[in-house]
């Protein structure tokens, strides 16, 4: 019988829809150690233009949850969809890209749960941010707000033609609003895998104690 699994590393990638998500997490995925197995487990239907890796890429495995958002209507399918790819894939590493819509924190409490706690251990919050989306109105939403206020790092991207300025700008807003956040500039193009390892600033509720 496998030993139990202890202390997989999970990071959530999160972000607006069509921020490239995904795409950040393709890249990623190419630096993964090649002795190493990955699992990715996807709450949001890629955006037009946008594309989930294929299951079939060597050492990684994938699963796709679109029956509700992870935080609110699809919680105990939250728990089923992990345990069912945590078990079958056996990851060095978990990857969990939420829906846009989702509440972070809420996300970070069923992560701590009884059931989920003794399994995963927490690293960086990765939040892809596409400086394009917020031209005009940058990061008026609330969901932008939580995003960014629980971000650990802050994958950040011009997308489209954003000016000097609008990118200035918008990194003067994040310095603000997200002090302690590592901001990876043009980390659209690639993510440095040393990243997700950053310790979570974010402290979960001890929800579960061993014995």
């Amino acid at each position: 019988m496998p030993e139990p699994l202890h202390a997989v590393p999970v990071n959530l990638i999160t972000g607006r829809r069509g921020a490239g998500k995904s795409s950040v997490i393709r890249r990623l995925l190419a630096q993964r150690p090649a002795d190493q197995c990955w699992a990715v487990l996807y709450n949001d239907v890629p955006a037009a233009g946008e594309q989930t890796p294929e299951p079939e890429q060597d050492g990684v495995r994938f699963s796709l949850m679109a029956d509700g958002c992870i935080c609110c209507s699809a919680q105990v399918g939250l728990r089923v969809a992990l345990t069912r790819l945590l078990r079958e894939a056996r990851p060095q590493r978990l990857l969990i890209e939420p829906s846009s819509q989702a509440r972070i924190h809420e996300v970070l409490k069923q992560l701590a749960d009884r059931w989920l706690a003794p399994v995963l251990e927490v690293r960086a919050t990765i939040l892809v941010l596409n400086a394009a989306q917020h031209a005009g109105a940058p990061l008026a939403h609330d969901l932008d707000r939580e995003r960014i206020a629980r971000a650990d790092v802050i994958a950040l991207h011009p997308g489209g033609k954003t000016n000097g300025d609008g990118m200035a700008s918008l990194e003067r807003n994040l310095a603000m609003l997200a002090p302690r956040a590592t901001i990876a500039k043009a980390a659209f193009a690639g993510l440095d895998t040393a990243l997700l390892d950053m310790p979570a600033r974010e402290v979960r509720p001890h929800f579960y104690s061993g014995g």
